[in-house]
């Protein structure tokens, strides 16, 4: 009573709102729709309000940068390996060959390819080409640049010691005919703590 905390102007209620004509409440005036979007309610609206996505332009051009970024990588692994390892030498190829096949859609989108195989960022470029939707569909399921980088890394990922200088020696029981119990298992027993 002394600090006046007795005294209530309004009692809380829960939120109404309605979407597309569907009136929910909630408890909280930060809502999820859908299960995606999520809706912060600052005020009480005199008439309808129209939403609608926009993309966001600096993280998605900060991801396609970080992509460069993880790409200049493999390509710089391989290349200090490539003079004395034939598998570097393989992977240099293999990755530096889809950049070529692709060169052109990557720097309509504004990632260029340098002499060396890097990838080089343009900002402005890429921001304009996220605005548009062209880096959209450099990424998207139906193109041959994503199929091919996706289909690189799980080749990498599934079978690395094909480019590593390697040799395996098993020692089949030759009195038993039945299929080597340890060729599944040649990989075993290593550990990664990185994926490209």
């Amino acid at each position: 009573e002394t600090y006046g905390l007795d005294n209530v102007t309004q009692y809380p209620d829960n939120a109404i709102l309605s979407i597309n004509g569907n009136t929910t409440e909630s408890s909280s005036n930060d809502i999820t729709v859908n299960r995606m979007i999520e809706i912060e309610l600052n005020s009480v609206s005199s008439g309808p309000v129209r939403m609608s996505f926009v993309p966001d332009t600096d993280d998605i051009v900060d991801k396609l940068k970080s992509f460069a970024d993880s790409y200049n990588r493999v390509i710089d692994i391989a290349n200090d390996n490539a003079d004395t390892e034939r598998g570097a030498k393989k992977l240099l190829h293999e990755v530096q060959g889809i950049a070529d096949r692709h060169q052109s859609a990557l720097e309509a989108v504004g990632l260029g390819v340098d002499e060396s195989g890097h990838m080089v960022p343009d900002d402005a470029l890429l921001s304009q080409s996220v605005s548009n939707g062209s880096a959209t569909e450099l990424f998207s399921d139906i193109s041959g640049f994503k199929e091919d980088i996706m289909g690189k890394t799980e080749d990498i990922s599934l079978d690395p010691m094909s480019y590593v200088d390697k040799t395996v020696i098993t020692y089949p029981n030759p009195a038993r005919t039945f299929s080597n119990p340890y060729m599944p298992s040649m990989y075993s027993g290593m550990l990664y703590n990185y994926y490209v």
